[in-house]
């Protein structure tokens, strides 16, 4: 997910030597703002119908990373290579601190997924239990109606 939103960014970094610092801040913040907006409403709580927990984490953590690269980017002096290698590496740890995240909320959505179909197995095995019970005791009752019809036929019941 983060990796698209990676490359954005790190292409809006390059085109620094084809622009001025103003207008290459703005170039990255209008790429990053884009990204941030996509990704927001692929992820926001509101529009997901399972996982609501799993996808506010989510919204949450690109919320902060938009924030916190759109404050840098604001601050940096884009003229210091040394700056530009520090956004970068920040950044990068950002995405892959991110990635990890999003891993653990991925599998957090697998196991809940794994619950699920667990439960809805065992609702189902229940469910054959108790259409198996009916069926015993639809024939038992058969059974017994037709012990109770011979023993009335034949007078012996006690």
């Amino acid at each position: 997910m983060m990796n698209l939103f990676n490359i954005i960014f790190l292409i809006s970094i390059v085109i620094y030597s084809y622009a001025n610092e103003i207008d290459l801040k703005n170039s990255i913040l209008k790429n990053l703002k884009k990204k941030y907006h996509l990704l927001s409403l692929k992820y926001h709580p509101d529009k997901q119908k399972y996982n609501t927990e799993i996808s506010n984490i989510l919204f949450n953590e690109i919320t902060d990373i938009y924030t916190e690269l759109h404050k840098y980017i604001i601050s940096l002096n884009f003229n210091d290579e040394e700056e530009l290698d520090n956004l970068i590496n920040d950044y990068n740890s950002l995405v892959i601190e991110n990635n990890k995240q999003i891993d653990f909320a991925n599998n957090c959505e697998k196991e809940y997924h794994n619950l699920i179909n667990d439960y809805n197995s065992l609702v189902i095995k229940n469910n054959n239990l108790i259409d198996d019970y009916n069926s015993l005791n639809n024939k038992y009752n058969y059974v017994n109606n037709k012990y109770l019809n011979i023993l009335n036929r034949y007078n012996l019941r006690e």
